[in-house]
């Protein structure tokens, strides 16, 4: 009994060193009254998460410029330049086309024979999901960083400018607090767009799936029905930022969520 004790108390004491870094815990189970220089790393922490946040933004920002001109000048357009032949080359068969035939040909007329061509060319369009993923994901993630940064800088200076809103500057501050929003409004209408797009495919691949599924429960070939579901659904699309989220109509809520944390700590 008194091992697990100590085994309980030495997990809560690596929980508590690491919590002390940013200053959330006491620093061990022992420490119950905070020394000074305690109290004035809290008071430090606090500046930091506080009165820094925008200058960290600002830097998050051009970093992220940097690193998002060195991707698009070097990278993309000098390595991976042959992918885009491939990419021009698999988008010429599209997911709702694969849904008419499944729906029309195989539904309506009960013309199996198309069930491998429709296989076949999903295949083909996973594969050229794959190839947008690693052409555009790290631009992707570099654009959603940089344009939240950006965003929460701007929303900071536009609650500025609100509360010192001058009536004789009144043009001048109008035409700034403008400026500002255009800025935020063009980055939220290419990220809304570049989101709803790919929630529109995700959503034409999930028709496929819900007829290939109905097929099966009334086709008398129900075994080549259920080999042409469990294909169609191994090769299901996935757009991602880089592999670090995948972008659809959720990633503008999960954006939206971390923005919002951000802004109350700003």
């Amino acid at each position: 009994h008194n091992i697990y004790q100590e085994m309980d108390l030495k997990a809560i004491n690596s929980i508590l060193k690491v919590g002390r870094i940013f200053a959330l815990t006491p620093s061990s189970t022992e420490n119950r009254k905070p020394s000074i220089f305690q109290k004035c790393y809290v008071i430090l922490v606090f500046l930091t998460l506080t009165v820094g946040a925008s200058l960290v933004m600002r830097i998050v920002m051009d970093i992220d410029l940097f690193l998002h001109d060195c991707y698009s000048l070097f990278i993309l357009m000098i390595f991976k330049r042959e992918r885009w032949f491939k990419l021009i080359k698999n988008l010429r068969a599209r997911y709702k086309h694969q849904t008419f035939l499944l729906r029309e040909k195989v539904c309506t007329k009960r013309q199996l024979k198309y069930l491998e061509k429709i296989k076949r060319n999903i295949f083909f369009l996973k594969d050229c999901v794959d190839v947008f993923n690693d052409i555009f994901g790290w631009i992707f993630l570099f654009n959603i960083i940089f344009g939240v940064a950006r965003s929460l800088i701007y929303l900071d200076m536009i609650v500025i400018s609100l509360n010192g809103f001058r009536i004789d500057n009144y043009f001048k501050n109008a035409l700034r607090l403008l400026s500002h929003i255009n800025v935020v409004s063009i980055f939220w209408v290419e990220f809304l767009s570049i989101a709803l797009i790919c929630d529109e495919i995700l959503k034409e691949f999930g028709e496929i799936l819900t007829i290939a599924n109905n097929l099966g429960m009334i086709s008398v070939e129900s075994e080549e029905v259920r080999r042409f579901f469990n294909s169609v659904n191994d090769n299901r699309p996935e757009f991602t930022a880089a592999r670090f989220f995948s972008i659809d109509r959720s990633a503008i809520f999960t954006v939206l969520n971390a923005m919002t944390t951000f802004l109350i700590v700003m």
